[in-house]
């Protein structure tokens, strides 16, 4: 592919053709542009993806860790079975 170009290049110079050659380097220069703009495309895509999987993992360590809730049921059971009212007269006691 390189050896195409440089026929290209040569061929051009060689015939004098100082306009044409300098149309060619500027696409060249271009499809380099549009190859290293690519390039950086995919690299904040890739780390995106990468603090997204960071994020989603210590948020999945943070749920490992937290102790269940009680659930507002429980605390129902406990009015209706007095349970609550045990606590507060041991606290009384105490």
């Amino acid at each position: 592919m390189i050896k195409f170009f440089r026929k290209i290049r040569q061929k051009l110079l060689s015939e004098n053709r100082f306009s044409k050659y300098l149309i060619y380097a500027v696409g060249e220069i271009l499809l380099v542009v549009i190859g290293i703009l690519i390039a950086v495309q995919i690299n904040n895509f890739n780390e995106q993806n990468k603090t997204y999987q960071e994020q989603r993992d210590y948020l999945m360590l943070i749920k490992a860790e937290k102790p269940p809730q009680p659930s507002h049921t429980t605390c129902h059971t406990d009015l209706v079975t007095g349970g609550s009212s045990n606590r507060i007269a041991s606290l009384y006691t105490s």
